[in-house]
């Protein structure tokens, strides 16, 4: 299967998870954002790279960075806040913030490590729900007027044109 389709098969797995989980999907257009898909919630909007991960061995090698013919380059939080793995195996979408991934691959173990190691391993099964984390991590990338306008009390409001 070509790698283009691969990665839209994984787009809307990810799309159809996030849509079941009460979040509004936004596609860029075109291909020049680090980002392939935009969730957001309540006016809060998070940037997520997708990637398509065939298991092997065990683990789901995550890819962090981007790479074309002429550079590589890691994804960072000023371009994505999260790397969703999808697992064609089990349709399982993994939900990684961007402060979890390395630079280059990670693995995510779908089995315990046949040695019985424990330390320095990152289960699947931590990153499966995408709510879960961002709610914790307080991982919103932008909040709009009338998100402010909720958090900073009633009559509060933002002035029009300001950077929030």
């Amino acid at each position: 299967m070509h790698k283009k389709t691969k990665g839209t098969i994984a787009e809307l797995h990810v799309c159809a998870d996030l849509i079941k989980q009460g979040w509004h999907i936004l596609l860029p257009y075109g291909e020049n954002q680090r980002y392939d898909v935009v969730a957001e919630k309540e006016g809060r909007f998070l940037r997520i790279q997708v990637k398509y991960v065939t298991p092997k061995d065990g683990r789901l090698y995550v890819n962090c960075q981007s790479s074309n013919n002429w550079s590589v380059e890691p994804y960072t939080s000023a371009q994505i806040d999260v790397i969703a793995a999808f697992n064609p195996q089990d349709h399982r979408v993994y939900y990684v913030p961007v402060r979890e991934i390395c630079k280059t691959k990670m693995a995510l173990r779908l089995e315990p490590a046949k040695n019985g190691q424990q330390k320095k391993i990152r289960y699947a099964k931590d990153f499966g729900e995408f709510p879960g984390f961002v709610k914790e991590a307080n991982l919103f990338s932008y909040s709009s007027p009338r998100t402010m306008e909720r958090s900073c009390g009633a009559g509060t409001q933002a002035a029009k044109g300001d950077r929030l």
